[in-house]
């Protein structure tokens, strides 16, 4: 037996596949950040200034993959959250670029897909 609906029943849109990839980049810089925030509280015996940026590590996570959720679901306040989080996590990158740390060019790749995302597709956000 088939399971293909009948021809008047109407088809939810599909999701447009630069949305869906942005969503997926907010996934994993977000999960990049919340891996090296917890890493972090490892080395937290050395300083206090360690605990502070892998709090700001957790939490630049935590609200990535908020906004990757937003994002999924095509709503408005995925992309104006999802916008503010990719140009932090940017700025934060560029920072950790210029320390040496060659692993931040995920970062820039992840979030930098996802303001162009943002910036060439605000249509999409219309929920």
């Amino acid at each position: 037996m088939s399971q293909v609906p009948p021809s008047g029943t109407p088809r939810p849109a599909a999701k447009p596949p630069l949305v869906m990839g942005a969503a997926i980049a907010l996934f994993v810089a977000g999960g990049f950040a919340v891996l090296g925030g917890l890493l972090a509280f490892g080395f937290a015996g050395f300083g206090g200034l360690i605990v502070i940026l892998a709090l700001l590590s957790l939490a630049l996570g935590a609200v990535s993959i908020w906004a990757g959720f937003l994002t999924l679901n095509q709503r408005a306040q995925g992309r104006q959250i999802g916008m503010v989080v990719s140009i932090v996590g940017v700025v934060l990158g560029l920072l950790s670029l210029i320390q040496g740390q060659f692993l931040a060019i995920l970062y820039l790749l992840a979030y930098g897909f996802a303001i162009y995302v943002f910036v060439t597709q605000p249509a999409e956000f219309n929920r």
